[in-house]
């Protein structure tokens, strides 16, 4: 599985909050074509921030197979998102609090 992270468009230690901006540089950083796993990990509130971006996801055209809520991690993730992709499948992991 190849990975990546498009990190440094999120870098810094504020917690990551959905935006039309940060979703459309997300969806560019995806493989079209590729059914997505969507890892939220953290609070309510950053499982609401995973959905959102989830959301936008799916209405521009990607398919959301599995939505997987995860309170805590350990280790903690060092990134707020992490892009995993196989050759079934894409792993879009997002932690809103990662690095805080």
């Amino acid at each position: 599985m190849n990975s990546g992270t498009i990190n440094n468009v999120f870098n810094g230690p504020q917690r990551l909050v959905f935006s039309e901006t940060t979703a459309e540089q997300l969806a560019q950083q995806l493989p079209k074509g590729k059914p997505i796993v969507l890892r939220g990990i953290g609070s309510v509130s950053d499982q609401a921030v995973t959905d959102q971006f989830g959301s936008y996801l799916g209405s521009h055209g990607f398919r959301i197979v599995t939505r997987d809520t995860i309170g805590m991690a350990v280790p903690a993730p060092e990134r707020k998102i992490l892009i995993q992709t196989g050759d079934a499948l894409t792993i879009l992991q997002i932690a809103p609090s990662a690095g805080q």
